[in-house]
């Protein structure tokens, strides 16, 4: 009853009695392999997305925060960036791009070309 009460479907009902039927370590070890299982799922989901790619006004926001920087060379002032941009956040970043390290650096070298483009400018001009 109780699986039905949370929605269980008809063929999700037998292996829930089962649990309860089980012993303690059986119990825990179930719910051990489960979280594999549901680790796996998530992994292949993360996988199958598609890859974040830096809009131009993302690339436009890196170099107005590279107005206020002592130095353009080096990986302080990219992370400086960077940070900042994380800090703003806005529409363009993936909600979990903290935890993506695919779209981090994605983000870390488009801020790095970005710098780059911005002191061959310079170096142009002078």
């Amino acid at each position: 009853r109780y699986g039905e009460s949370r929605g269980l479907k008809p063929h999700q009902t037998v292996p829930f009695e089962n649990f309860l039927d089980d012993t303690n370590e059986g119990q825990l070890a179930r719910i051990y392999v489960q979280g594999f299982e549901i680790r796996n799922v998530l992994d292949s989901i993360i996988i199958n997305q598609a890859p974040w790619r830096p809009s131009d006004d993302m690339k436009a926001t890196a170099v107005f925060f590279s107005a206020s920087l002592t130095s353009y060379c080096g990986d302080t002032p990219v992370e400086l960036v960077v940070e900042r941009l994380l800090a703003l956040g806005g529409t363009d970043l993936p909600p979990n791009i903290a935890s993506n390290q695919a779209a981090l650096s994605r983000m870390r070298e488009m801020v790095s070309y970005s710098l780059m483009q911005l002191r061959s400018d310079v170096k142009k001009h002078v």
